[in-house]
């Protein structure tokens, strides 16, 4: 007799997956694993639905037939919002230059490749006060002036960075 063919367990998730997933609130777990006939307990943890959700590989196929809306920020404060959500690992509601070293080196590669100007010390430009941060204020300042300006292709790089 034939051996039926071992089904593979779904993969791990990826890192950047499992934070996609593990941004889902409670509500959009049970409705995942609802739509795909997937049991849960009833009163089961936040925990226990993201686990049964990963072991299931629901992510993908999920976002799959409900892609994730990307929304581009509408305002130098939203975009500033945005920035800070992406950027600031210590949540010190503060900007040091090691935080936005890779958004830097993208926006100053992005206006390079369209001819633009580079500033000789881009996080420098962003911090208005000199003090070595870039806190909010500088940031939607930052965002206003290029706004203002019609951008370039440093502020569609920074803009572009924090729809990612």
């Amino acid at each position: 007799a034939k051996a039926a063919p071992a089904t593979a367990a779904p993969a791990k998730a990826s890192s950047e997956a499992q934070r996609r997933l593990r941004l889902k609130t409670s509500g959009q777990l049970r409705a995942m694993l609802d739509e795909f006939s997937v049991a849960y307990p009833a009163g089961a943890s936040k925990e226990a639905l993201l686990s049964l959700a990963e072991e299931a590989g629901l992510l993908e196929r999920w976002e799959a037939l409900h892609p994730p809306q990307k929304k581009a920020p509408s305002s130098s404060g939203g975009m500033a919002d945005m920035l800070f959500a992406s950027l600031d690992r210590d949540s010190d509601g503060s900007l040091s230059r090691e935080e936005m070293a890779g958004l830097i080196e993208k926006t100053n590669a992005a206006a390079k490749a369209q001819g633009e100007a580079v500033p000789a010390d881009f996080f420098a430009s962003i911090d208005a006060d000199g003090d070595g941060r870039v806190d909010r204020g500088e940031a939607s300042g930052y965002f206003e002036r290029m706004m203002a300006g019609g951008g370039g292709a440093a502020a569609r790089a920074a803009a572009d960075q924090q729809r990612l």
